[in-house]
């Protein structure tokens, strides 16, 4: 019969199916806790005689449990064994039993919750902080899912100190950060020469100007640009070639409307893209920028023409002031600007690489066919046409 520390408390009970949760759950457990082997009949195993394992158990148990729920007559016997079986033990046991019963009655009659009076007033919390409680579970269970676990955080520690201790054995900082410059400026030099490798390649492989059988330049005009062009050197200059400059107050100065301006031998090539003009030798962009901008932009354009080797060469600059009036025809053409209908019309006035002074550029104005110094940093001003020596 097994025992805990030689106690056993034998349990007297119906075995249906619906006391089996009082049994394991309730009664046994607290058997258990109290330091008893809870055993009911039905738990024995093996052949015997029902009856005389209950008696031999009641005898021997250390105390008894009976569940008289439901009145089970069978329970009420057993339950006499244990309060012998004679007419003192079935008063004793009456006397319990009604002693038990008047206890019950009372409960019914007038019922008790002791949880309720006389739980600590802080035993429960209100439901909306248990809500905070449960959110704020939430929020910690999220934080340790992206968390690594403590073996992780070890290992990524032992890999951070052996870099630094590699670090700390490598070259000093100062040799360091020179080897960095070293490096940035061999990459910036290789560039630029894949670059010019580039500009150089585009400029081989695109097509070139057909040969001619004109003569060599009649007109040699001047193409270094001049920072400070005066007005007495322009009116002195327009007269030498002769040039057409029409009556305006912008150029009362230097006005020359009876020049003639310079005959011409224009060709188109390279599918529209330039128009060379043999009396002069120059290469000139057919059309220009779309619209108009400032004299820093006319540069920065000039740049990425060049860059991107524009009709295949990589040396087109603004003109100088001579040879953007040496394209000023005396008679408008039939879309009414002084210039030959050979150029687009778009680029009504240009830019000029000459300066007037340091805040004032030269401008050439075909649609009314005057040249005037204009301000540079004025908001889209000019147009730009380029051209380039050489054919």
């Amino acid at each position: 019969m097994p025992k805990i520390n030689g106690k056993l408390c034998f349990v007297i009970m119906p075995f249906s199916e619906d006391f089996q949760n009082v049994y394991w759950e309730a009664i046994k457990p607290a058997c258990n806790k109290a330091g008893f082997e809870a055993l009911r009949v039905d738990e024995l195993e093996g052949v015997y005689n029902i009856n005389q394992k209950i008696i031999e158990h009641i005898f021997d148990s250390d105390a008894i449990i009976a569940d008289l729920t439901n009145w089970r007559p069978n329970v009420f016997y057993e339950l006499g064994i244990e309060y012998e079986q004679t007419a003192t033990g079935l008063a004793k046991l009456s006397s319990s039993l009604v002693t038990s019963l008047a206890s019950l009655e009372a409960w019914r009659r007038h019922p008790t919750n002791p949880v309720q009076q006389f739980k600590p007033h802080d035993a429960f919390i209100p439901i909306n902080a248990l809500t905070e409680i449960r959110q704020e579970l939430h929020k910690k269970d999220e934080l340790l899912k992206a968390s690594v676990s403590k073996g992780e955080w070890e290992k990524l520690q032992r890999e951070l100190h052996a870099k630094e201790k590699l670090l700390s054995e490598s070259v000093p900082k100062s040799d360091f950060e020179a080897l960095q410059k070293q490096l940035a400026q061999k990459v910036s030099e290789n560039a630029a020469l894949v670059r010019e490798l580039d500009r150089m390649r585009l400029q081989s492989a695109a097509p070139r100007p057909s040969p001619s059988a004109k003569s060599l330049p009649t007109l040699q005009l001047r193409s270094k640009p001049n920072d400070t062009l005066s007005d007495e050197t322009v009116k002195a200059m327009i007269e030498k070639y002769d040039f057409y400059c029409a009556e305006h107050k912008w150029s009362e100065d230097w006005s020359h409307p009876q020049g003639k301006g310079i005959n011409h031998e224009y060709e188109v090539q390279l599918q529209g893209k330039v128009v060379i003009d043999h009396t002069t030798g120059l290469m000139w962009q057919q059309s220009g920028s779309p619209e108009t901008m400032t004299y820093e932009n006319a540069k920065a354009y000039v740049a990425q023409l060049n860059k991107d080797c524009f009709a295949g060469f990589g040396d087109w600059r603004l003109p100088t002031l001579e040879e953007a009036l040496s394209l000023m025809e005396p008679q408008k053409n039939s879309d009414g600007s002084y210039i030959n209908s050979k150029f687009d019309k778009t680029q009504s006035w240009i830019w000029t690489a000459d300066m007037y002074s340091a805040s004032a550029a030269w401008v050439v104005y075909f649609y009314n066919g005057l040249c005037y110094r204009f301000v540079v940093d004025i908001i889209n001003n000019g147009h730009v046409r380029v051209v380039r020596s050489g054919q």
